[in-house]
């Protein structure tokens, strides 16, 4: 994984905006905070245009973060945060939605 450092630069060139992220100073400060998971979502749609492994743990502990990765980064299911994501009614119909369109 490319520093954390490198990271802020390429979030800032793709339009990234979230100055609280930005002045973390690694990735564990990053994956601590409580807002990781919907800053990982962004990181992997806006800046990756794909799949991000080292963050799905945490991902997958947000229900909404969990549908809006499956339906921004996946475009597919993803089986492994279906568990969570049926904790949060929001996230769930989301999830559902995007699932019915990509089968």
């Amino acid at each position: 994984m490319e520093t954390y450092r490198k990271a802020v630069q390429r979030a800032r060139k793709a339009g990234g905006t979230c100055e609280e992220a930005f002045a973390l100073h690694s990735w564990e400060e990053f994956f601590a905070h409580p807002q990781a998971s919907e800053w990982a979502v962004w990181y992997a749609s806006m800046v990756l245009h794909a799949r991000w492994p080292e963050a799905e743990e945490t991902i997958r502990q947000d229900p909404q973060a969990a549908a809006d990765y499956a339906h921004n980064v996946l475009h597919a299911r993803w089986p492994e945060a279906e568990g969570t994501i049926r904790q949060d009614p929001w996230a769930a119909a989301h999830y559902a939605r995007m699932t019915e369109s990509v089968n």
